[in-house]
């Protein structure tokens, strides 16, 4: 095949100078947007605050009045998300040396990823199996 007229030379690429920066970036201007500021109506009385404040203050309200997603929410924000732990130790890190070495990469990865799905069914399964007692209702369920 010949090449094209818009090919480059060999070495060379056809963006040397790279992405430019501060094309668009929709976090900057969100962050830009949250820091104005605007009036609020609080209890009747109009209050000039940032917006950011503004959100974190309706957030925190929604918590207080027992919205889960906004409790999950600033749980999240304030002490991080809860990380999902797999047990890779006994049976699970023994099937995973026991991966034949004579498997291809792929059918090695392949293995791996079979014994780590396997593990983390395994995990859920336990966590479903440990429940408050079925008596008491959830704290977001709707028959409070």
């Amino acid at each position: 095949m010949a090449k094209s007229s818009t090919s480059f030379p060999p070495g060379e690429s056809g963006n040397t100078k790279g992405r430019p920066r501060n094309q668009f970036s929709m976090t900057a201007h969100i962050i830009k947007e949250l820091r104005k500021t605007t009036e609020v109506n609080i209890a009747g009385e109009k209050l000039k605050a940032k917006k950011h404040t503004i959100v974190a203050m309706r957030l925190v309200e929604k918590a207080m009045l027992g919205d889960m997603t906004a409790i999950r929410t600033i749980l999240e924000r304030v002490d991080g998300a809860p990380k999902q732990s797999v047990d890779v130790t006994g049976d699970i890190a023994q099937k995973i040396l026991n991966i034949p070495e004579s498997m291809t990469a792929a059918q090695r990865m392949e293995e791996f990823n079979r014994i780590m799905a396997e593990a983390v069914k395994a995990n859920q399964k336990e966590a479903k199996d440990v429940r408050p007692d079925a008596s008491v209702p959830a704290a977001d369920s709707p028959n409070k």
